[in-house]
């Protein structure tokens, strides 16, 4: 696939889907489109019909030279592949289209295996982290709320998805941004009165978004009441977000946050900066 995760393969490389270790190989720079080039070990067909990479076809490199219809039939194959990926990206647009966008499929749709099947057509890993930035209008949600976002996002250079919520534009991205540069560039799109608020959630899988999102609306609502912000950060709460969610897992991370580079320190300089009253409370935190 685009990212060099192997789908598929045979022969000495024989590799099952469901192994939890699927080997990966990342793909040459600036290849042209099904045309055969050795890489290190291999020889591989980059299938890029319109520009952009789409997947990969190898031949493993077992110390004989590939024959000239060993190069033609792997280019054949990526040609092939290109424009298969191609349709099967098609289809999946065509069908989100007629359901709604992406980004609403990913946050509403409790379809997981149609999520999941848009999601390989659209080249989106649903295992990469990303957030939820939650962009609240001072006024009403008007339907140029979204692309607003949209463009803003693009002039600081990255890509992400945007949808239209009944309380304002959420945008999903998998990059950090700067995000008050973010909310200025909000800013200058916005022709309306009122200031615009950002919320923005944590980082999670895309296939638990809709978790992100809640925690850049409990930002949003926190600081709103505790001091208002325009950027509030679900990452930026401390204890408070114990409130948001109260599971083990913000636990762990609050702990290894705050108390983290402390316990480092003891460990790298065999030291006592914490107290065995703190160790027992900090194991009990833990657990």
């Amino acid at each position: 696939d685009p990212s060099g995760q192997v789908i598929a393969a045979s022969g000495a490389e024989h590799w099952s889907r469901r192994s939890d270790e699927a080997p990966k190989r990342l793909l040459p720079d600036n290849a042209a489109h099904a045309v055969a080039i050795f890489d290190a070990d291999r020889w591989v067909a980059v299938a890029c019909p319109r520009g952009e990479v789409l997947g990969a076809i190898s031949i493993l490199d077992a110390g004989e030279q590939p024959t000239g219809v060993d190069l033609f039939e792997l280019e054949q194959a990526a040609t092939v592949l290109g424009w298969e990926l191609l349709h099967g990206r098609n289809l999946a647009e065509a069908e989100i289209a007629l359901w709604g966008d992406f980004a609403t499929e990913l946050l509403e749709d409790s379809d997981t295996s149609r999520v999941r099947s848009h999601a390989a057509r659209l080249g989106y890993d649903l295992d990469q982290p990303h957030r939820a930035v939650l962009v609240l209008p001072g006024g009403p949600v008007s339907p140029e709320l979204r692309e607003m976002v949209s463009r803003a996002t693009a002039s600081l250079g990255v890509k992400g998805l945007a949808a239209l919520r009944p309380n304002g534009a959420v945008l999903i991205v998998a990059l950090d941004l700067k995000w008050d540069e973010f909310a200025r560039a909000l800013e200058l799109e916005y022709e309306h009165e009122g200031t615009l608020r950002v919320g923005v959630g944590g980082r999670y899988r895309l296939a638990e978004i809709a978790r992100s999102l809640a925690d850049a609306e409990f930002a949003l609502t926190l600081t709103n009441t505790v001091v208002e912000k325009q950027v509030a950060a679900f990452d930026d709460l401390g204890v408070w977000r114990l409130l948001a969610r109260p599971d083990a897992t913000d636990l762990q991370q609050l702990v290894d946050t705050w108390i983290g580079p402390l316990i480092e320190y003891d460990r790298e300089h065999r030291s006592e900066l914490r107290s065995e009253e703190h160790t027992s409370e900090l194991q009990s935190l833990r657990h």
